[in-house]
């Protein structure tokens, strides 16, 4: 009886003992350790990205923001701007995004293409919501042409 080696292990093993996979055959022990990675390794139902799309996307749908301006003979001089679920959605999606990247890092977890996808937009608009939750795309309002000194708080 001829023997044949596993793809991955390099053992020997009679032919009934392997099992068919792309690019050659595996034993029972490395076929149980693949499942066991597939299973493990998705982001499909993983509790830190399931939190991470949630702080992405929350401030997607909800928003409360305020901003206050000074002017001074009839110029800006003084601009805020802040829309605290953004902060508070955007860094929550960042900090579990990125604990997601050291567990793919670490090979704990192994993602799929749209895995990956899935990961890099999440950690895109985590930093996106940062960013305008404190104010890095607000416009201040258009100065008046009065010389008063004035706060707005809409």
């Amino acid at each position: 009886m001829s023997e044949t080696s596993c793809l991955k292990c390099r053992n020997a093993f009679p032919p009934h003992e392997l099992f068919a996979v792309p690019g050659g055959r595996i034993c029972g022990p490395c076929q149980v350790d693949s499942e066991e990675v597939a299973e493990q390794g998705s982001l499909k139902g993983n509790p830190l990205m399931i939190a991470a799309a949630i702080g992405a996307g929350v401030p997607m749908v909800f928003s409360m923001h305020s901003s206050s301006s000074q002017t001074v003979n009839g110029v800006v001089t003084h601009f805020e701007y802040r829309d605290w679920p953004a902060v508070i959605g955007g860094a929550t999606a960042l900090i579990f995004g990125l604990l997601l990247v050291i567990q793919v890092v670490r090979k704990k977890l192994s993602p799929s293409k749209l895995g990956y996808v899935a990961l890099g937009l999440v950690l895109l608009a985590g930093g996106r919501h940062v960013a305008r939750g404190l104010g890095a795309f607000a416009t201040p309002p258009a100065a008046s042409g009065a010389d008063t000194l004035s706060d707005n708080q809409p």
